[in-house]
């Protein structure tokens, strides 16, 4: 996900985040008839107003059927930050869906709240505060945060990420989206077992991904593959959707044969990058198909950012990132960040084929899931490879590979 200027990632594996029994009580508060109210700036009422957009949008769209978003109980608190990102000072604080009544809380009328069960609640302000600046790196959420007893997604919401001037920037209410997603998958994803996820916070351990002319021509392909997507609904056919598909299990196959070719489920790039598509890839494509509704300005939005060809060349156009300078540039994107788009894209093609996410949970990864859809035998398999790596798209992917490739031993 994006905050305020351009690229924080949170580091989410699955298995690892708590099962939280709380998300499945049903014992909420009872929503009590309250008039007009004057307790939110307008600031807090527009941020209201996009949460309550996106669990509309996830509901009405079943955008991941059985992701109950609209239920999530949050604690969700204005605040401002440093430009590094660290929260700074707490505001006001709000409770969307109370597990139960709470003391010290003030209900919002409908003319703030809209069709939202929202309870003013500053209280336990300051100490949720602090709990997220004692988190260190991650100062924005806690994935399930104490309230008298019961847990609620913790995060801080503030003007620049409610009011976005900037495509690249993400909402605060597409952030929620993406990362109480985190806390369904931990009740709902089976965890595969052949999962690894490096550590991005750890550049040692990151380094580790094979990074070479191969895997980078491979990434880069498929991006530049992928970038148009979200396109208009209707404009991707399923058989688009399945020639697309099959170029992927192509190339990522080759990848993987070059890799490993006696075992491919203990390569890194089976192992770490293609579960990150599972695990980051189908929270980006929530978090990313509710934020085109939000705003007019995520009208557009896709999955992938940048310029596939072009990331280490600085762009005249805002909406663009620039991406590439150095070693640590080219290894936190290739290894890691990559995989939120390329998931997400993968996904949304797999919907158009009629795929069952069901399967998702229960742990396959969303390259298996493709290989299965497009039935590819290993002659057919060849055959597209030799034509995808006789074509310009190709050259053009090599071509910009090997620059950042160079970007490797620039430090």
């Amino acid at each position: 996900m994006k905050f305020k200027h351009m690229a924080v990632f949170t580091f989410c594996t699955l298995g690892l985040v708590a099962c939280d029994k709380d998300a499945l009580n049903k014992n909420y508060a009872p929503k009590p008839t309250a008039g007009e109210t004057e307790l939110a700036s307008q600031l807090d009422e527009k941020f209201f107003k996009q949460i309550e957009t996106a669990m509309d949008e996830i509901e009405v769209n079943k955008i991941w059927p059985g992701y109950n978003f609209k239920r999530t109980p949050m604690y969700l608190i204005r605040a401002t930050h440093t430009p590094s990102g660290d929260l700074k000072d707490a505001e006001s604080a709000y409770i969307i869906n109370p597990y139960a009544n709470i003391s010290s809380t003030h209900t919002l009328g409908k003319n703030e709240a809209g069709s939202l069960h929202i309870v003013k609640y500053e209280e336990g302000m300051q100490v949720a505060a602090d709990k997220l600046k004692s988190d260190g790196a991650n100062s924005r959420f806690i994935f399930h945060y104490p309230i008298q007893g019961k847990k609620y997604y913790l995060q801080t919401f503030e003007k620049s990420a409610v009011e976005i001037d900037n495509v690249l920037y993400s909402s605060d209410a597409g952030f929620a989206v993406h990362e109480a997603f985190h806390n369904y998958q931990s009740v709902h994803f089976k965890e595969n077992p052949t999962a690894e996820q490096l550590n991005p916070m750890d550049s040692a351990q990151l380094a580790k991904y094979p990074l070479n002319l191969a895997t980078l021509t491979t990434q880069v392909y498929l991006l530049d593959m992928f970038k148009g997507y979200p396109d208009s609904p209707g404009n991707t056919s399923k058989a688009t959707a399945l020639s697309v598909l099959e170029k992927y299990v192509a190339v990522v196959e080759s990848i993987l044969e070059a890799d490993k070719p006696m075992e491919h489920k203990s390569s890194l790039i089976y192992r770490h990058g293609l579960n990150q598509e599972r695990g980051e890839g189908t929270a980006k494509y929530v978090d990313a198909l509710v934020e085109r509704k939000l705003l007019p300005i995520y009208k557009n939005k896709k999955f992938i950012d940048n310029v596939p060809l072009a990331m280490d060349t600085p762009h005249n156009n805002i909406n663009l990132a620039t991406k590439l300078r150095n070693r640590n540039d080219v290894i936190n994107y290739f290894a890691f960040e990559s995989f939120y788009g390329s998931g997400a894209s993968i996904v949304f093609l797999l919907n158009k084929t009629g795929y069952d996410f069901k399967k998702i949970e229960q742990g396959t990864i969303p390259y298996q899931a493709a290989f299965d859809v497009v039935k590819l035998d290993e002659m057919a398999r060849k055959d597209l490879l030799r034509d995808i790596m006789a074509s310009d798209e190709w050259h053009e992917a090599q071509v910009a590979a090997r620059r950042y490739e160079k970007l490797l031993s620039i430090n």
